[in-house]
């Protein structure tokens, strides 16, 4: 029988309207069903999420790409023009809230990853220029990741792996939780991959739903993310 996993979506306006939607790319349906899972998709204006869950029959949740993180202290503005969207990034607290109070597997991908990391007292670099030189390095390109942590390497098989890039925001070694352990580093000082030491989360920063060269880590890392799903 499939396992459900709860995917938090993005969100966006048609040109013209001024209508937030909610969304999710055909990617990722392709994806998980590939994994042979089924996707159930969790809106941003919910007015009970925990309601909303405990009506379903979740294995486990995934946090998506898309937006960007909305202020994260009191003395961060928003950017004008910026993707950013306050519901989704409320939802997305709650939904780390619920899975880490039921200990269950939880998967950050991109800003899912940036959402875990700053839930869990971490902060993101918000503009990359300072640490690479241009902010636009990491989007759209391909790049290799080392793989620093002992326990990941002989999960992965490798050392080193070349992965997809489509971010402008990051965690870097200053940003990052306490809570949270970096397996997965990019130059100069890009966190790639993340761990909870203690509780079933991972977070990747690279898209294992498009396409990629990096297949089989992406394999290992979902099925390593749904080892303890229910």
């Amino acid at each position: 029988m499939s396992r459900i996993v709860g995917v938090s979506l993005r969100v966006v306006e048609a040109v013209g309207y001024h209508e937030p939607r909610d969304a999710i790319s055909h990617d990722w349906v392709r994806f998980l069903s590939g994994q042979g899972l089924t996707p159930v998709l969790i809106p941003n204006v919910l007015l009970d999420p925990v309601d909303y869950l405990n009506r379903l029959n979740i294995s486990a949740l995934l946090l998506s790409n898309g937006n960007n993180l909305g202020p994260l202290k009191d003395t961060e503005t928003r950017y004008a023009g910026d993707d950013v969207s306050v519901e989704r990034d409320e939802l997305e607290r709650a939904l780390i809230d619920y899975a880490i109070q039921r200990e269950m597997p939880l998967l950050g991908v991109c800003r899912g990853m940036q959402m875990i990391n700053a839930h869990l007292g971490g902060t993101v670099v918000r503009d990359m220029t300072g640490i690479c030189g241009a902010a636009d390095l990491h989007a759209g390109t391909l790049h290799r990741i080392r793989i620093t942590d002992k326990l990941w390497r002989i999960r992965l098989g490798t050392e080193a792996a070349m992965t997809n890039s489509f971010h402008r925001q990051a965690v870097t070694g200053a940003t990052i939780s306490s809570q949270l352990v970096p397996f997965a580093w990019a130059e100069p000082d890009v966190v790639e991959g993340v761990y909870h030491s203690e509780l079933p989360i991972i977070g990747v920063q690279w898209h294992p739903e498009r396409r990629n060269s990096s297949d089989d880590i992406d394999r290992i890392i979902v099925e390593s993310w749904l080892q303890k799903a229910g």
